[in-house]
């Protein structure tokens, strides 16, 4: 069987010797990205033939300069092709490397930097994500970009130093006719040297140039620092543990920008690149970075099938700060059970196993309200979200089950003013098993776009959802907007409005009748402060206590971690943090324990959930309705029918589509067989084209050719 297939103008080596990049490619297409081959493209498809590093006994090289010239241009044509097949990672006691291992994180930002749109990823410890954010920087410097200045910049000097020291190492590893040592400049008769010193590299053919910077000890310091951050391409490695890092960032923007719209504009790269494990959020440096994390967009894998002006607008939706946040779990990136017991016990200290391997952000003051033991046990069991929701195209829902139109679901709503100085945050309870169904939290959405993002949330995906807004100057503008929308009926009153509302019937003049619209508008939403927030809290703490295996959303969690009491007995958010999330689940919860008027929008308190019951009652024709009903109830139920039919229309065509739900489980689930019998293959000399080669075939057609695992096999058991 060929190693080439081509899909339209492009041809793929779907035989590489580099494995990692075929399971890569095989978990990508289990989890429904179309795109899924892009990392495995030859633009000539002879180097398949050629081993970029041949050589004698003696170790020199034995390639023709056809050969040479033709891995050469490859590689300064195909960032994929140098990642996968030339690229080596030092290998303590191998003095020949490593080749590049691909998983779905380091992938990922290195698509990301081709791409121009900044990323922040997060691994958990030894996973190479600073190695691999250097090789692909390694590949930018060599073959990627011209006359361009890279600038690393770590938490201190000597760290700051290592990362030079790692890329000139990778570097020295790759064939001596790819280091590019020296060249003889024919204008001028000389011979061209690379400098390579301890704190400043600058390539002699390319013209490019990396330095280095530490970080600051003071603010003034930082800003200083961060004035002098003039380059296209900046790579900010440990941040989390560099203190400023908010200041270094944000006065950083300017000259970045100017360098990285000359690039652009002169087809060259640039980006900003963040790599980290989770830091300290009791200290400085660790607080500091999470003001940065809190504007950043979360990655999606959809964006490897989204056009270069849909992957800006994603970057940007909103009021980002246009980095995107890229994380991945040991069991998303390949490492099992087994690891996790090994990587543990070498470091035995439970809190570093959760921030460094878990990647958990975890605030661990003595000021928190409640048990240590009751807070590792309820982070240790949040559940990772089975799909994600986009709402208004960009704005993502984590979803913890498959969402259901006919449940009420509790929707509690904390409203921010979009300016990232708090988060706007939405938690949707099932109340049938009061855990969370949905969360979604952005500190960079305002007013509008908000409300949009409710009645879509409402008349999409949860029609008969019970939608409690908390009340505040910001919530009641957004209540009185949604009052004048198509979800007015799903706002969440209790039956105090309807007692006021009969006893202002009389008398109703003009002015008495908007009075009373104004007035009305008071029962609407919850309030958070005073008596109802010590009430929600007591509803918190007895959920601790009662039900740890309830909360299972990594918002809320993450936020009740944080949580403090301080002097006058207030529970509230750590200096520097978020209660936003937590808040919005105890709108839902306060509303599920204590509203009197849940019935009347379907949900009768203490009835668990049966199907298929309650269905409606038949009538001869929907204009009947009037004859026993009031004209605005008959109206309303009129309305929830077409809903529900067309909701039945999604059904069906969701179930017709591939599910991407529960992303791990399906690759490490997923095993089917090929269908050979129709495969076309492509070598070298044979450019036969046909369209979408892979569309039949199952990634088992990796595992015939180059002896792959079952993807259900050898990957561990699920943490959940």
């Amino acid at each position: 069987m060929g190693r080439l297939k081509r899909i339209g103008n492009r041809i793929f080596d779907v035989g590489t010797s580099n494995t990692s990049w075929l399971q890569l490619a095989s978990d990508l297409k289990t989890l429904g990205v179309k795109n899924w081959y892009f990392m495995l493209e030859v633009k000539d498809p002879e180097v398949i033939k050629i081993d970029p590093y041949q050589c004698d006994d003696n170790g020199v090289c034995t390639l023709t300069r056809d050969q040479i010239a033709r891995v050469v241009t490859e590689c300064r044509r195909n960032v994929w092709y140098y990642l996968r097949e030339v690229a080596r990672i030092p290998d303590p006691g191998n003095p020949k490397g490593v080749p590049y291992k691909a998983n779905r994180g380091n992938i990922a930002q290195a698509f990301l930097f081709v791409h121009g749109i900044d990323s922040w990823l997060c691994l958990p410890r030894q996973q190479g994500k600073t190695q691999s954010a250097l090789s692909v920087q390694a590949w930018g410097y060599s073959f990627g970009t011209t006359n361009t200045s890279f600038i690393f910049v770590n938490k201190q000097q000597p760290d700051a130093k290592e990362n030079l020291a790692r890329i000139k190492l990778q570097i020295d590893l790759l064939p001596e006719y790819l280091r590019f040592e020296s060249f003889f400049d024919d204008e001028n008769g000389k011979t061209v040297k690379a400098v390579n010193n301890a704190t400043e590299m600058r390539h002699p053919v390319t013209k490019n140039s990396i330095k280095i910077r530490a970080g600051a000890t003071t603010k003034d310091k930082a800003v200083s620092l961060a004035r002098g951050l003039t380059a296209a391409i900046i790579h900010y490695d440990e941040p989390e543990f560099t203190l400023f890092i908010k200041d270094i960032i944000e006065n950083s923007v300017s000259t970045f920008d100017t360098a990285a719209r000359a690039a652009k504009k002169n087809g060259s790269l640039y980006g900003r690149i963040f790599t980290c494990t989770p830091g300290d959020l009791d200290s400085p440096a660790g607080m500091s970075a999470q003001f940065v994390l809190d504007a950043c967009v979360k990655w999606s894998d959809r964006l490897y099938d989204m056009t270069q002006e849909e992957m800006e607008e994603f970057a940007a939706a909103g009021n980002s700060n246009r980095i995107i946040y890229i994380e991945f779990q040991y069991f998303q990136i390949g490492l099992d059970g087994e690891w996790l017991e090994n990587i543990s016990a070498k470091i035995n200290n439970n809190l570093t196993v959760r921030r460094e391997i878990l990647l958990q952000r975890l605030h661990g003051s003595s000021l928190s309200p409640y048990a240590q033991e009751d807070i590792e046990y309820i982070v240790e069991h949040v559940r990772v979200p089975i799909d994600t929701l986009f709402i208004k195209k960009y704005y993502q829902f984590k979803v913890y089950e498959e969402l259901d139109p006919t449940v009420p679901y509790i929707v509690g709503v904390d409203c921010s003013t979009g300016t990232l100085k708090d988060n706007n945050a939405i938690t949707g309870i099932n109340p049938y098993t009061e855990r969370p169904a949905f969360e979604f939290e952005c500190s960079y959405v305002g007013e509008t776009v908000y409300e949009q993002i409710i009645i879509e949330l409402v008349t999409k995906h949860v029609p008969r959802a019970i939608v409690c807004i908390e009340r505040n100057s910001v919530g009641d503008g957004v209540i009185d907007h949604l009052l004048q929308s198509k979800i007015a009926s799903r706002l969440y009153y209790d039956k105090a409005k309807e007692l006021a509302e009969s006893n202002m019937k009389d008398k109703e003049t003009i002015e008495s009748m908007l009075k009373k619209q104004a007035s009305m508008k008071s029962y609407y939403g919850v309030y958070t402060e005073g008596k109802s927030r010590e009430t929600m809290f007591a509803i918190l703490a007895d959920r601790i206590a009662q039900c740890k295996d309830d909360f299972v959303a990594e918002n809320v969690t993450r936020d009740i971690s944080r949580l403090i009491r301080n002097s006058s007995g207030k529970i509230l958010a750590g200096p520097g943090f978020h209660d936003d999330s937590v808040m919005s689940y105890l709108i839902a919860m306060y509303v599920l324990v204590h509203g009197n008027n849940l019935s009347i929008f379907g949900y009768i308190p203490g009835q668990r959930e049966e199907k298929p019951r309650n269905q409606g009652l038949l009538y001869k024709s929907e204009s009947e309705l009037s004859k026993v009903l009031p004209d605005d109830i008959a109206s309303s139920i009129v309305e929830e029918r077409k809903r529900s039919k067309l909701l039945d229309y999604e059904s069906i065509l969701r179930e017709a589509i591939e599910s991407s739900q529960n992303e791990t489980a399906k690759i490490m689930q997923s095993s089917i067989n090929m269908r050979t019998e129709n495969s076309e293959n492509v070598t070298p000399s044979d450019y036969t084209t046909y369209e979408d080669e892979f569309s039949d075939y199952d990634m088992s057609f990796f595992n015939e050719m180059n002896g792959l695992k079952n993807n259900d096999d050898g990957m561990g058991g699920f943490p959940w």
